[in-house]
């Protein structure tokens, strides 16, 4: 894995959809960068702190979230000058984003008081929707499809939880219905194909809601055993999986040939199986007695008790179950993280629906994700080492600067090259199949 050398940034970096273009904040300033080269393309003075930035899907435009003055402003790729500025005003504002059309930016105001779309093409075209839902972590339950033609969001009225399905090309509401029998709806996604939706209830009841965008009500996911709610859910990139992670620790697998749960992962806390492989990060030095010199996987001998999560914690909920469920590109593998064994990833077999490998680190893991284009899974744990998992094997590779910890890290829309986050500084990596 090659490295660039590091820049100094205020922790926000961002690759643009088509990869050729990288993003990243330096306190008031915007900087954008080529990916290969990483020369600079242009660079814009914002009037205060950037706090979020993000891509239109086109990569023509990028919009700063200033939280310091709640203003947006709007920058084109191939022009020196703001593009737009937005201000929502008394209201405050809690989060942009852009909509699929790339001229559109949906704002939600202070205390999910509203929902806004603001259109680059006409000033004067402004749309709102009330009384929009946010989840426990205040942001909006929103999820769109991937033909850019539909937006789905959840709304509370009257004590209830409704969907509401926009088409995105006028902004009418095209579908509105009640969620049946839940209390507090926290989380919304759409299918890859569009055609279906997923809804789950908060942490005290486990319920998931399978809907065809047309309302109909496909499937109800409440098993009795579950004494806690879902966590968290990911569709499969053909739609026809849907792994949901609960709280209980358990993830539950959905087939789309009869929408239910067909399987039940749990997540063991030692392996004694000949059919799963535990990979444990470990310190190495070239002599006995030497200085460390690095880290490496070893396979380990079984039985082997996982590192358990000890200490407690205040916010209880934070430290409870299934956190991160995800699907490789092809679909042919899954992985899993759960806060009971903090330091460790799991990665499960979708062919053989079983665990085939388990990650042990030294440290918690901070960011699990799949290259978008290939069978290759990257980890970080905040300390100076990247690491990568793919079928073949897996791999520990030290960054080459000193005093850089990799706390997050993006993978480009091609899978090769990333962007890895330390605090005040990012590098650039760019990772070949001969490091497994």
């Amino acid at each position: 894995m090659d490295f660039t050398t590091a820049f100094k940034f205020s922790g926000i970096s961002v690759f643009s959809p088509d990869g050729t273009k990288l993003a990243n904040s330096a306190g008031v300033r915007l900087c954008i960068r080529d990916v290969q080269s990483l020369e600079m393309i242009k660079l814009h003075t914002c009037v205060d702190k950037i706090g979020y930035l993000e891509w239109s899907c086109d990569s023509q435009y990028v919009l700063c979230m200033l939280t310091g003055r709640d203003i947006i402003q709007i920058y084109a790729v191939n022009s020196i000058h703001q593009v737009a500025r937005i201000d929502e005003g008394n209201g405050g504002l809690r989060s942009v984003q852009w909509l699929p059309s790339g001229r559109h930016v949906l704002t939600l105001a202070e205390h999910s008081l509203r929902v806004t779309i603001w259109s680059l093409l006409d000033k004067d075209d402004i749309k709102q929707i009330k009384q929009p839902k946010c989840d426990d972590d205040q942001n909006l339950i929103v999820s769109f499809t991937r033909d850019r033609k539909y937006m789905a969001l959840v709304e509370r009225r009257g004590c209830k939880d409704y969907i509401l399905v926009v088409d995105i090309d006028n902004f009418a509401i095209v579908r509105r219905w009640e969620i049946d029998g839940t209390s507090d709806v926290q989380k919304l996604e759409l299918s890859p194909d569009g055609c279906r939706l997923c809804c789950i209830d908060g942490m005290f009841t486990f319920r998931a809601l399978i809907y065809a965008l047309d309302g109909k009500l496909l499937s109800v996911i409440a098993p009795g055993k579950a004494i806690l709610g879902a966590r968290t859910l990911d569709w499969s990139s053909d739609g026809s999986l849907l792994a949901i992670g609960g709280y209980d620790g358990n993830c539950r697998v959905v087939s789309h040939i009869s929408w239910k749960a067909f399987a039940c992962l749990e997540h063991p806390t030692s392996i004694s199986s000949n059919t799963v492989v535990v990979f444990k990060e470990q310190e190495y030095t070239a002599k006995s007695g030497e200085e460390v010199r690095g880290c490496k996987y070893e396979i380990c001998n079984q039985p082997f008790q996982l590192p358990q999560r000890t200490g407690a914690s205040d916010k209880a909920s934070a430290k409870l179950g299934v956190k991160k469920v995800a699907f490789s590109c092809d679909g042919l593998y899954m992985c899993t993280c759960d806060e009971s064994t903090p330091n460790c990833v799991f990665i499960w077999s979708i062919r053989k629906m079983c665990l085939e490998a388990v990650l042990v680190h030294m440290k918690p893991v901070k960011s699990v994700q799949w290259d978008p284009c290939h069978t290759r899974l990257g980890i970080c744990t905040g300390v100076k080492r990247f690491y990568l998992w793919s079928p073949s094997g897996c791999t520990c590779v030290d960054t080459v600067h000193p005093e850089f910890s990799v706390q997050n890290f993006t993978w480009n829309a091609d899978g090769c090259a990333l962007v890895l986050e330390d605090k005040l500084s990012f590098c650039m990596a760019y990772p070949a199949w001969n490091d497994l």
